[in-house]
């Protein structure tokens, strides 16, 4: 008798998403919006806190319908915006950072987009 062996295979990867003590609550989007310190890019808007009351980096990514009417467009931009940014923590001040992703980004290749969120970043002083 012929018994076949089939083996799960676990991807070695780590997902890049970010973890869940890094991601700003969506309940403190107004506050930030509000009393917060912003930079533009022709592809992002950049709000962040000024000061320091977290005791690590909290950011959240903001994509608006006004972007695409799909939302598979719209998560498929957010997660490539936070496999950049998931590197990029251990760098990043502990404040809260609002990306609100402006039309354009979805069209935008990787290495464009990396350098434009590390732009961004350097304009904003979060690097440690």
């Amino acid at each position: 008798m012929l018994r076949l062996v089939v083996e799960r295979v676990v991807p070695s990867f780590r997902s890049n998403m970010l973890p869940k003590s890094n991601r700003l609550s969506r309940k403190l989007f107004p506050e930030l919006l509000k009393a917060s310190r912003f930079v533009n890019s022709p592809v992002f808007s950049l709000r962040f806190s000024d000061e320091t009351a977290f005791d690590r980096p909290h950011i959240a990514v903001s994509v608006s319908k006004k972007i695409s009417k799909s939302a598979v467009v719209r998560n498929r931009v957010r997660r490539r915006i936070y496999s950049i940014l998931y590197p990029l923590l251990s760098k990043l001040s502990p404040r809260a950072y609002l990306f609100v992703v402006k039309s354009g980004v979805e069209k935008l290749k990787a290495d464009a987009l990396k350098s434009e969120i590390e732009k961004i970043l350097r304009e904003s002083k979060a690097f440690v």
